[in-house]
């Protein structure tokens, strides 16, 4: 069954019923979205993380990043 099809069968289920069941499938279906999300970045950052050198920053040497113009305030 394609997805169009199926959509189409839930959307005539949902017309049959009353509003305050409409509005629970309705968060439930919120929940599976946010719940897909979470998925989705997982893998990516998964993805990100597996990658060689996705920690090479880690190792550079930045001492002279900043000095002590760049300060706001000094304090003694």
């Amino acid at each position: 069954m394609s997805k169009r099809e199926l959509i189409e069968i839930a959307l005539t289920k949902l017309q049959k019923l009353p509003l305050e069941k409409i509005e629970e499938a309705n968060d439930y279906i919120s929940f599976i979205l946010r719940k897909y999300d979470d998925e989705l970045l997982q893998k990516g950052i998964e993805k990100i993380a597996s990658e060689p050198g996705a920690f090479d920053f880690l190792n550079e040497d930045d001492d002279d990043l900043y000095t002590l113009n760049d300060a706001i305030e000094i304090y003694k």
